[in-house]
């Protein structure tokens, strides 16, 4: 005697089953004849997990500390971040809109008024405004941006490497 199974869950079925007591389904429509045996159910082998390659793994990172957000302050995460993959690559290059878009007054914003290049970018920014009746200004002026775009976050690094620097030496010589 052939016994049915529901072809959905291969749950035997009895005689008079209208729904599969298993998974619900309706019988007329997921019934089989078969042997006595339930249907063989074909595992495919899983692949092995992928591991991630060395460079995407999480790395510690040497900025991710309290005092390093404490010093970045708003977007902590997002600087951390940055800066940790561009020591990962060993690139300064790394993009930064608000650096693109606002230049010299994000470079202010986050406290570099003593890196050199703030006040070249707004030198830089005020002849291209100049200029832009010329229309050599509009060429300035996306170069700015352009370039401010790029560096911004190496420029910013820099300056949270030098306050880092600074921290440490002050807790050296208070431990003396």
């Amino acid at each position: 005697m052939n016994k049915l199974f529901c072809t959905n869950c291969s749950e035997p079925l009895d005689d008079d089953a209208k729904f599969c007591e298993g998974c619900g389904t309706k019988v007329e429509q997921a019934v089989s004849p078969i042997s006595t045996q339930p249907p063989p159910v074909h595992y495919q082998p899983q692949p092995p997990p992928r591991q991630q390659p060395q460079h995407m793994q999480h790395q510690p990172s040497q900025y991710d500390t309290p005092q390093v957000r404490a010093l970045i302050g708003n977007n902590a995460d997002y600087y951390i971040r940055k800066f940790t993959e561009m020591e990962r690559t060993k690139s300064n290059a790394s993009w930064n809109w608000p650096a693109f878009l606002f230049n010299w007054i994000w470079m202010l914003y986050r406290g570099m008024s003593n890196n050199p290049m703030t006040w070249i970018m707004l030198a830089l920014s005020v002849l291209a405004t100049v200029l832009i009746y010329v229309g050599i200004g509009l060429v300035i002026g996306l170069g700015v941006a352009i370039v401010s775009g790029i560096l911004g976050n190496a420029w910013y690094k820099k300056l949270i490497d030098q306050k880092i620097a600074q921290i440490k030496i002050q807790e050296q010589y208070y431990q003396k």
